[in-house]
């Protein structure tokens, strides 16, 4: 999260920097008076690069006991990027570390988050970018659809060993174009 907002905050002051320099003329200039009169003026703009997600739901996962499969859970989501391409940063409110956790307030089970930008899934380390993925660079609402997901999986392992009770926890996907 540092790193991306050093990147954030270099890139802003790149762009204030840019709108003192120009890149066509030294400065505006005013016409002298006479028959006709023609002055000049500097036109400049600086267009960041955007990102938004949207159509994330929570993922609810079904009551579990001992025999039933690993529980697992997947969200859609539509991700625009001016770009088209972006990271994907999953960051756990209870991880530790590179681990994903839910707690019931004391004891914490370990969740696996792997995402998929419509290209397959891939598995994703609390607070570590997944770089390289793919966007909708035309539709902030991607025409409708919702071609990315976040999926959500708890090992038998895991499940057993916890004490029985209500876990939770908060995932944040943060979205940054490259």
């Amino acid at each position: 999260m540092t790193r991306f907002l050093s990147r954030q905050w270099l890139i802003g002051l790149v762009g204030l920097a840019a709108l003192f320099v120009s890149t066509t003329a030294t400065a505006a200039t005013d016409g002298t008076l006479g028959l006709t009169s023609i002055g000049t003026t500097d036109i400049s703009i600086i267009k960041g690069d955007t990102a938004q997600i949207t159509g994330l739901q929570d993922i609810v996962l079904a009551p579990w006991t001992v025999g039933d499969p690993a529980p697992a859970g997947s969200s859609p989501a539509c991700v625009y990027t001016s770009t088209g391409l972006y990271q994907m940063t999953a960051t756990s409110s209870n991880g530790v570390g590179g681990a994903f956790r839910m707690t019931d307030g004391t004891n914490f089970v370990n969740y696996a988050v792997a995402w998929n930008d419509g290209g397959g899934l891939a598995p994703t380390t609390n607070g570590t970018p997944l770089l390289g993925q793919a966007g909708d660079a035309v539709s902030t609402n991607c025409g409708g659809a919702t071609p990315a997901t976040v999926q959500v999986t708890i090992g038998i392992g895991a499940i057993t060993a916890a004490p029985t009770g209500s876990y939770g926890d908060t995932l944040t996907v943060l979205i940054a174009p490259q």
